[in-house]
């Protein structure tokens, strides 16, 4: 997959192209994804995807309350490059953006950008000043400006649409095993191991303190969870118990903490990347009255997640 940061200045050959924000890339993203590539495929086009960073509302609403993303960027990029999309396009949204008409987008994108020859638009989707730009105005633009358009159908979980919005319910809910139905991967957190406290060496039982860089980042309920966790430069993963949360036993700051205790590991990895792959939520965050009832709810916890067999 061929990475473009803005509209590329060189052709791209019979482009079928698809537009969003895709976060998340959820399964009704997916479907749609796979559709593209089919088509593409059977006319020797080329498929291209374009998305936006930042996240439109982020432009649009910049004193609103901050809206959470499922994916950083980096982590959009790395799941679409498993799919076989040809050509990425990062559009950089602006106000500028943000003034064009829906008209005005598909002359100066699709048109003029890249010629597009097939669009695929998700069943929902809407674009341009005022959201105007839907699949009734598309085929029309389309006739105007001698593209096919085509439109998916939604892909329901239990009778519903997925989307964006109802997975951020989900994951800030903690309900991670459903959100991760939805997405059809799992939920990640990623960052770079930094010194904490070293209190779990002292009962035996060492973790891993992630710092994430993302301001924007969703991060879901506090509590314990189980997951599998993976580590720069190897290529295993390995089963983890996960707590997210303020840690009320021990801290009295109320700062964020995202630590796991890797299973059945024990080497130094301070600055590196550990990228937490979140399956399953065991319980929500406690105060206990003695730390020594906290290491048997830790204890707990880490026997809970040797024993629970992860869906391969």
């Amino acid at each position: 997959m061929e990475i473009h940061h803005g509209i590329p200045s060189h052709p791209i050959p019979y482009p079928v192209v698809t537009m969003g924000t895709f976060d998340g890339v959820h399964q009704g993203h997916q479907k749609l994804i796979e559709q593209m590539v089919n088509d593409a495929k059977r006319i020797n086009g080329n498929t291209v995807l374009i998305t936006f960073h930042p996240h439109p509302k982020q432009i649009l609403y910049p004193d609103a309350e901050p809206l959470k993303m499922i994916q950083t960027i980096e982590e959009k990029i790395k799941f679409l490059q498993t799919t076989s999309l040809d050509h990425l396009i990062i559009l950089p949204f602006s106000l500028d953006i943000a003034r064009w008409s829906a008209d005005e987008f598909v002359r100066n994108v699709f048109v003029k950008g890249l010629g597009a020859k097939k669009i695929y638009m998700g069943y929902d989707h809407r674009f341009g000043k005022n959201r105007t730009g839907d699949f009734s105005l598309m085929q029309e633009l389309g006739s105007l400006y001698r593209f096919e358009i085509h439109q998916l159908e939604a892909v329901l979980k239990e009778k519903t649409p997925i989307s964006s919005t109802k997975i951020r319910t989900a994951i800030s809910n903690g309900e991670i095993a459903l959100a991760n139905q939805m997405l059809g991967h799992p939920f990640c957190l990623s960052g770079k191991v930094i010194h904490g406290k070293k209190l779990g060496r002292t009962i035996d039982v060492p973790t891993a303190n992630i710092q994430i860089q993302y301001l924007h980042k969703m991060i879901p309920k506090y509590g314990v969870y189980i997951g599998l966790a993976s580590i720069e430069g190897d290529s295993k993963k390995y089963k983890a118990a996960i707590n997210i949360g303020v840690r009320p036993t021990v801290d009295n700051e109320l700062n964020l903490h995202i630590e796991a205790h890797l299973i059945s590991f024990n080497q130094d990895i301070y600055d590196k990347t550990l990228t937490l792959e979140l399956v399953e939520r065991i319980r929500d965050e406690q105060k206990f009255e003695h730390f020594d009832q906290l290491i048997l709810q830790i204890k707990s916890d880490i026997a809970w997640v040797k024993n629970y067999s992860i869906p391969s």
